[in-house]
């Protein structure tokens, strides 16, 4: 409940959203394919996040699970931005990542991913470099009951552009609840982020994220 109270805050108080951002929504879909014991994986994720603009992301990949624990993929990321009474703005990546989940036990998961981005921006003289860096643990008391999660990903420009400043582009910090669906392979999760950039801005978001896992 008081998760909920803060969200309604945040994303509900006009003087906030002037002062320090915007509220947004953001949903998601992430599907992933992966053997148990590694081969071949796939991976898509698409993504809808409304706020003073709408931005729609498609990013599919393809990669190898190497044991349980790590995956590598390389994909393709189509990204769409519409403001109203502006031009649309349209961005395509390049990108790579190392992903690695190592579960403590039943009621304790962690993951890490690495990932690098090759920014391809309409109307930017260059191409952008970025590093994303991101850490997740998952907790749950008991395997039937929701689970805790916590989220921290880190942004780096590694180069100077028109539209790009080098070095600390972004963070994402999230903290919400997840419970498995009942079809297998299915879960969701919801909860808020606080997106904070380079020059101080900070956006706060409902984040609600369907997940699906073809072993």
């Amino acid at each position: 409940m008081r998760l909920l109270v803060v969200l309604v805050l945040l994303l509900g108080t006009p003087s906030l959203a002037r002062a320090d951002g915007e509220g947004q929504v953001w949903d998601a879909l992430i599907v992933q394919y992966r053997p148990a014991e590694g081969g071949i994986a796939g991976w898509f994720d698409g993504h809808v996040r409304r706020g003073s603009s709408t931005v729609t992301i498609l990013r599919p990949a393809i990669g190898w699970g190497f044991g349980k624990h790590l995956t590598l993929h390389a994909g393709y990321a189509y990204i769409h931005t519409f403001i109203k009474d502006m031009d649309d703005g349209r961005e395509h990546r390049t990108w790579q990542q190392a992903l690695y989940n190592h579960p403590i036990s039943g009621e304790l998961k962690l993951q890490g991913r690495f990932r690098v981005e090759q920014r391809f921006i309409d109307g930017d003289d260059g191409t952008g470099h970025r590093l994303r860096m991101l850490a997740r643990v998952q907790y749950s008391p008991r395997a039937d009951a929701p689970q805790l999660v916590v989220i921290d990903e880190v942004f780096v420009n590694l180069v100077e552009t028109m539209r790009i400043a080098k070095g600390y582009n972004q963070n994402r910090a999230f903290v919400g609840l997840g419970a498995d669906i009942k079809v297998k392979g299915l879960r969701v999760e919801g909860g808020y982020q606080n997106v904070h950039f380079d020059g101080g801005r900070m956006d706060h978001a409902l984040v609600l994220n369907l997940f699906a896992v073809i072993p």
